[in-house]
């Protein structure tokens, strides 16, 4: 992920230099000299992958009286260095936070998505992503991932212990038809019903997911195990046996597939004696 993110980064910074050249044109020929002139020192640098150089560069930039529109992009290009390729995901945060005040919603939206994702993935900070996602989910009309952000709001909510306001959550996107994100909602909630050993409302979601076309082939096996094991505990030996064996060419773990077996076949016998 971290790769693609990166090569995503460097294909966008083209771009990102286009725009800032088309921005210098309405100024001064001295300032658009300076401004061009460090604009390729740092694109250079970061082709060398001298990162850390790179963004000495923006930040002496930051320095100058320069464009709003071009301080905005600058600290947003800046921000991704330290996030993506420097191992510097606060600092990042840093940078993105001036964008913040920037007055330009799109940039204010670009920068809430990435301090929330380096909130919730690097610095695992729970209550800071859901107050990111929060922010993210007020803007009217709603944006186009505010269903993700939902999502994000309640994985972040079992982090910290709040599973009655995520359960909450999960519900609302999984009896949403519409949403793109019914079946996660629907597989993190059979786990958040199995963590509180609510058997029968996680065998039900579960059984759900396998219904909904938002499936993944790991998330899949993933969830037959559990069932599996979620009709053990419920003393459903038959069902438990059928979906442990369905598993055999499929869990990542065949001997814990083959152990789990072993024992509900054991079980099964005591039963008839």
């Amino acid at each position: 992920m971290a790769k693609v993110m990166r090569e995503l980064s460097s294909r966008s910074f083209f771009l990102f230099l286009m725009t800032l050249f088309s921005l210098t044109l309405l100024s001064g020929c001295e300032f658009s000299f300076i401004l061009h002139k460090d604009i390729f020192l740092a694109q250079k640098y970061l082709d060398e992958r001298k990162f850390a150089s790179a963004a000495a560069v923006f930040e002496d930039l930051l320095k100058k009286s320069i464009e709003k529109d071009t301080r905005v992009k600058v600290l947003y290009q800046l921000g991704d260095i330290y996030y993506l390729y420097l191992n510097r995901p606060r600092m990042a945060v840093k940078k993105y936070e001036e964008i913040l005040n920037s007055g330009e919603v799109f940039w204010q939206i670009q920068a809430l998505e990435r301090m929330a994702e380096i909130e919730f993935q690097y610095l695992r900070n729970y209550s800071d992503a859901i107050k990111h996602y929060q922010t993210l989910s007020e803007f009217n009309p709603k944006l186009k991932n505010y269903d993700f952000y939902q999502l994000q709001i309640a994985n972040s909510m079992v982090e910290i212990s709040q599973e009655e306001k995520a359960t909450k959550l999960y519900e609302q996107l999984a009896n949403d038809k519409d949403s793109s994100y019914k079946g996660e909602a629907l597989y993190y909630l059979g786990r958040l019903y199995f963590r509180s050993a609510k058997w029968k409302k996680s065998l039900t979601t579960w059984q759900d997911y396998l219904k909904c076309d938002q499936q993944t082939k790991e998330r899949t096996t993933e969830v037959k195990f559990y069932m599996a094991n979620t009709h053990e505990m419920l003393n459903q030996l038959t069902e438990a046996y059928s979906l442990y064996y369905s598993l055999l060419d499929s869990y990542p773990n065949i001997e814990l597939v083959k152990t789990r077996l072993k024992s509900v076949y054991a079980r099964r016998v005591a039963r008839k004696r």
